[in-house]
């Protein structure tokens, strides 16, 4: 995520921070985000939570690939991977 701010991308956790000030009519991220201010930034979006809705987010798609896979009724080691996939990805850490 850092690098995707530092970069100027808008990533999911920023553009959740972005709807979240909104709602509560705040501007803070806009100007700090314009001057690419990363230590002022991470404080904002931890205490927006981005952090997780975007794991609830994941977790859902995981929840919803699982039962995909599950409901096509085919066992084998294809499936699997997916499977495995599917869990490693949201629960990866770096």
């Amino acid at each position: 995520m850092g690098e995707d701010i530092k970069a100027g991308k808008k990533s999911l956790p920023v553009v959740y921070a972005f709807e979240e000030e909104r709602k509560r009519g705040q501007r803070r991220l806009e100007e700090i985000y314009g001057e690419a201010d990363f230590d002022a930034l991470l404080p904002i979006l931890e205490e927006l939570k981005v952090k997780e809705r975007c794991r609830e987010r994941a977790h859902h798609f995981q929840k919803r690939a699982l039962e995909e896979l599950e409901r096509t009724g085919i066992d084998n080691q294809a499936q699997r991977h997916l499977r495995d996939l599917a869990l490693f990805l949201v629960e990866r850490r770096f």
